[in-house]
């Protein structure tokens, strides 16, 4: 009974200090690395993004205008839509590896920009946020934990899928 009330106290304290530091981490100045842009899309790489969804919505939120201030992103197509992915940095530019992907399961796919001219010109793909338009002029935001519509002068709301 004793261990019992152990654990539960471990367990409660590991859960508080989860909480703190996801509230922490959405505190945290979200640093831009790079930005790099295709004919489709803008792929933005950071560091310190916020870990909540709600954190993440809120950031892009507060900061979409500075952000086609400072680097054009979003870049709009002529149809005015637009597509833009948020990358974690992680360990930076990586050199793509030569060995076959078919023969390793637990090889991590790789995003490459072709308009670096050196042989450290990829990051391993781990998506954080998409931002993109539809066809009815809603915005959608894809995170970890949902997708999100945001209609023309509308509130954000779940995408519930069927």
């Amino acid at each position: 009974m004793r261990y019992l009330r152990y654990l539960l106290l471990l367990g409660i304290m590991l859960m508080a200090a989860h909480f703190c530091y996801s509230i922490w981490q959405d505190f945290e100045p979200v640093e831009i690395v790079a930005v790099h842009k295709d004919d489709v899309s803008s792929d933005v790489l950071v560091k310190n993004f916020p870990v909540t969804d709600r954190g993440k919505l809120d950031w892009w939120q507060k900061n979409h205008a500075w952000l086609k201030e400072k680097y054009g992103v979003p870049d709009f197509a002529q149809d005015g839509s637009f597509s833009v992915w948020f990358w974690r940095f992680g360990e930076g530019y990586k050199k793509l590896p030569t060995h076959d992907f078919r023969l390793s399961v637990n090889t991590p796919q790789y995003l490459c920009f072709a308009e670096m001219k050196t042989e450290k010109n990829c990051i391993e793909k781990d998506p954080l946020l998409t931002v993109d338009t539809g066809s009815d002029g809603s915005i959608y935001y894809t995170l970890f934990e949902g997708s999100y519509r945001q209609r023309p002068g509308g509130k954000i709301e779940i995408i519930e899928w069927e």
